[in-house]
């Protein structure tokens, strides 16, 4: 079994205003990364990183401990159907990917995103980076699917169409849908 600790950059409280000074910010995700690390975790999954302020910083603390980490970028369709981070619209998707690529991640994955924007993101990420490739995008708000889990597990033959090795989901995702994606994926026949 491998266990997995997680690192998020979004800014505290959700104000971009209350992050921290760099040097600051840089420290804290280390401590993070280092105490998962001590505690045993084997992998290190850094999720939501959507930018080149921030996310580089969590990055470097998650290769500075040693263990295996794995970029969890998320993305959006945005005006002109160009992938922008998802909550940085200004941030097109390609331009965060040349900054964290070089930290050179083990696996990289579209999440929380729609479901919508997974192929052309997959696609993208190619372009740029030879390793596995994943997706698990959100499939509702938290509390509620919009995406069945007939659907995303149809979704899920396009990613790995397209390239990814893993697939899941973020949120809205009922252990329903994970059956459903596991069936699909495994080949075995749908009940």
């Amino acid at each position: 079994m491998t266990l997995a600790g997680s690192l998020s950059c979004l800014p505290p409280r959700f104000d971009a205003h209350a992050y921290p000074d760099e040097r600051a910010e840089s420290a804290a995700y280390l401590e993070l990364a280092e105490t998962l690390a001590e505690a045993g975790v084997d992998l290190l999954v850094l999720e939501m990183m959507q930018e080149t302020r921030h996310a580089p910083l969590a990055c470097a603390a998650a290769r500075a401990v040693g263990l295996p980490w794995w970029l969890g970028v998320s993305c959006r369709l945005g005006a002109g159907a160009d992938l922008v981070g998802f909550d940085f619209p200004l941030v097109p998707l390609a331009t965060c990917l040349d900054v964290l690529l070089p930290l050179e991640p083990a696996a990289v994955a579209v999440m929380h995103s729609p479901v919508t924007a997974v192929v052309p993101a997959l696609t993208t990420i190619r372009t740029r980076w030879g390793g596995p490739l994943g997706a698990y995008p959100e499939v509702g708000d938290g509390r509620h699917s919009t995406v069945g889990p007939g659907e995303l597990a149809a979704e899920a033959r396009e990613w790995l169409a397209a390239g990814a090795r893993i697939v899941g989901g973020c949120c809205g995702t009922t252990p329903e849908h994970v059956g459903t994606l596991g069936r699909a994926c495994s080949g075995e026949p749908k009940t």
